[in-house]
């Protein structure tokens, strides 16, 4: 570029703005992953909730609780229900705040700062094209990250999934050695006591044979 001032002047804005739409971006993407972890709880709840009763449908008829465990049913769908739309509702909002931020900031922003160029004389009307699409590549480049946001917020998500599951399975896994220990202990003196009390009733047999 002939100007690299202009050009590193007309970064850093885009960058500021990049910054607080970021910053409003991550704060709408951890709602929706607190709000997937909720969704996957109560799909939880619910799958076990509906197999214990379908297991038990006899009992449930005998007692006649099938209201009660109609309303149930209806409570727990009305609340996954609540937290799917919620979730919905705010991935919307995210993609409406990118949307808004790449067609009327960043786009209309290069080409002002393009016009403006021009109209100071620090560039030619033969460099307009060369400039826009220096500018647009650069920008790209930039702001790559703030595109994946959301990628990112969910692979940060299924990554801590993925290592409370893994400690899960290490702590399940390793062998109860206390307990083994404790069970040893225990035995231990029980069998010295028999050991000596056959000992002793041999030895009684012995000297009334004398």
């Amino acid at each position: 570029l002939g100007h690299p001032v202009a050009s590193l002047a007309g970064m850093a804005i885009a960058v500021a703005f990049d910054a607080a739409k970021a910053k409003a971006v991550a704060t709408i993407t951890n709602q929706i992953e607190s709000l997937n972890r909720e969704s996957r709880r109560l799909s939880s709840i619910r799958s076990r909730v509906e197999a214990h009763d379908s297991q038990h449908a006899g009992l449930l008829r005998g007692a006649r609780a099938e209201a009660f465990t109609r309303s149930h049913w209806k409570a727990l769908t009305m609340q996954l229900q609540d937290v799917n739309g919620r979730t919905r509702s705010l991935e919307g909002l995210r993609m409406w705040i990118r949307w808004l931020f790449w067609q009327d900031v960043v786009l209309p922003g290069v080409e002002c700062w393009i016009a403006f160029l021009l109209e100071q004389g620090h560039i030619g009307a033969a460099e307009v094209l060369v400039y826009t699409r220096a500018f647009d590549d650069a920008i790209d480049a930039v702001l790559m990250r703030s595109k994946a946001e959301a990628e990112l917020a969910r692979l940060v998500s299924d990554a801590h999934r993925l290592q409370l599951l893994h400690a899960a399975l290490a702590e399940s896994s390793e062998p109860p050695l206390s307990g083994m220990l404790e069970l040893r202990t225990s035995v231990s003196p029980t069998s010295a006591g028999s050991g000596a009390s056959s000992a002793g009733s041999a030895a009684r047999g012995a000297t009334r044979e004398l």
